[in-house]
């Protein structure tokens, strides 16, 4: 038996857990959009029911427009604090705010609820959308991994991104015109 997953709000998204029944259809949508293989996966592969029903086990939420999820891996190193996050948008929502606005929900939860000291992530180096949303949310680029990843015929590089909880408060006080 599934138990229902919370459900979030912000002013236009809703973010809710995923469920295996009724949410395998619109991962294989996600999934097998070329851009969206191309930003989130590094490479084309089919995606099939299988697939998706795996991709749906090891998430913690979804969108109607994409996926969101943040982890912190190996339990026994939760006293660093730190979490790694993962976000795919379909294509047809980008450029419209949607990543950002999930973004910031995201460090809210990570840094007010879950009381994290940092969240990091990579994008591939051509990977200039989602750079740019990172940038507007307050991350860094930490790092390049040299020619990481082998895609579509090329070594590509990883970008390395973090935010630290003090950045994230610093901002959130300088939105609302207020020292920290």
């Amino acid at each position: 038996m599934m138990v229902s997953s919370p459900t979030f709000w912000t002013s236009r998204l809703v973010f809710k857990g995923v469920d295996e029944k009724d949410d395998v259809a619109a991962i294989e949508l996600l999934y097998s959009d070329p851009v969206t293989q191309m930003y989130a996966m590094g490479t084309s592969l089919p995606v099939t029911t299988q697939f998706a029903e795996k991709h749906i086990k090891g998430t913690m939420g979804g969108l109607l427009c994409g996926f969101m999820g943040m982890g912190s891996g190996d339990p026994s190193l939760a006293h660093h604090g730190r979490a790694n996050f993962a976000i795919a948008m379909r294509p047809e929502f980008a450029g419209k705010g949607y990543g950002p606005e999930a973004l910031e929900w995201l460090l809210e939860q990570a840094f007010v609820r879950f009381r994290l000291h940092s969240v990091r992530g990579g994008t591939w180096a051509f990977n200039a959308p989602a750079r740019k949303a990172y940038a507007k949310v307050g991350f860094s680029e930490e790092g390049v991994l040299k020619e990481k990843w082998w895609i579509n015929g090329a070594w590509v590089d990883e970008i390395c991104l973090c935010i630290l909880d003090s950045t994230w408060r610093e901002r959130q006080a300088q939105k609302a015109g207020t020292s920290c």
